[in-house]
Parts: structure tokens; sequence; C-alpha cells
């Protein structure tokens, strides 16, 4: 009998790299981005083989609509790599293992940020604070008790920054100016 697989083309998750695994394994029949197909030509009693879980669909929701269609037809989903099958003891295991798994194909994480050149890590972190970050003479005229509120702020966006400062900005980077505003009490 020949066997069934499915690939998802996920961004880390390449098409050349699952297809030389199904090729180590046996896996002759493959259906590329079409789950609902494979699923259908599954009969009672066969598999779909999968790299992983995260092979049927982009989503949790999307996986367990797909193994409930399996599971009704008595076929199941089968981990080529290792063996491990949807509808038994491991179907549990092999679920959390595709949550983790899509979940790090949406963000990345650090060495795919790197490795594609975007930010990430803890250099450019670096980086954009400091590019954000106001000068010491910029909190001089802050805390000058002397100036408004629009005169301290223009005064922080006379050095040449390349993105103007606003108040609620320096606020939030330098806390209260501490200064008295509105009318003065009257004397009663």
């Amino acid at each position: 009998m020949a066997k069934r697989g499915h690939i998802r083309v996920g961004r880390q998750f390449g098409k050349e790299v699952q297809e030389q695994v199904f090729s180590e394994h046996g896996v002759t029949i493959l259906y590329y981005d079409d789950i609902g197909s494979a699923a259908r030509a599954t009969r009672k009693g066969e598999v779909l083989y999968v790299v992983g879980l995260r092979g049927i669909a982009g989503s949790k929701e999307g996986i367990v609509a797909i193994l409930k269609e399996l599971h009704a037809r008595d076929a199941a989903a089968v981990d080529v790599q290792t063996g491990r099958r949807s509808d038994g003891k491991d179907g549990a295991e092999l679920m959390a293992e595709a949550a983790v798994a899509l979940s790090n194909e949406r963000q990345g994480g650090h060495r795919a940020a790197k490795k594609h050149g975007r930010m990430g890590g803890t250099k450019s972190g670096k980086n954009r604070a400091d590019r954000k970050t106001p000068l010491p003479t910029c909190e001089k005229h802050y805390f000058d008790k002397t100036l408004s509120n629009t005169d301290a702020v223009e005064k922080c966006n006379s050095y040449g920054y390349p993105d103007e400062w606003t108040y609620g900005a320096l606020y939030s980077h330098f806390g209260s100016r501490k200064v008295k505003t509105g009318r003065p009490a009257t004397k009663k």
C-alpha cells in the first residue's frame, strides 16, 4: 500500500525539508497545502503521514478539526519521523508539540530574526533605546520651572532628533515636571 503524506509549507517549515524527510521514510503520495483532499483520500485503517502535527494546519483549531475528521474515518495522522500516532497515547503530546511549533513559527524567535537581519535580541534593543533616550540637556530644559510645557518640548526638539518628542513621551521618560500649572490660587 502506498503511503500518503501532507506537506504544509510554513515560514520556517520548508517544502524541500519535508520532501526529504518523506522520501527517507518511503512516503510516495504527497499532498501540498491541501489537507482536505488528503483527509478525504484516507480510508478506514489508513494513516496520513505528516512531519509533526503542525504539518496538518496553521492553527490548533485547524489541526483539531482535521484530526476529528480522520478519527471519524477510523484513520489517524502519524508523525513520519517518530512513528507516533494521533489516535493513540501520544496524541496529546503530539498536539502540545504542534502548539509550541506553531507559536515559534509565528514569532520567529530571536535566532530567526538575527538570521534574516531583522531587529531582535539585546544589541538592537539597546540601540533602539539609545536612539530614543533624550540628551541630558533635554532633561535640564524639561525640569526648568520657568518654561511652559510647550516651550520645554520645543527646546528638547531643537537638538535635531530624528523623531520629534511630545510632552507625553518626555513625561513617560522623566516623570512629572513638578511645575504648578493653571491659574494662580486666589486669596480668600
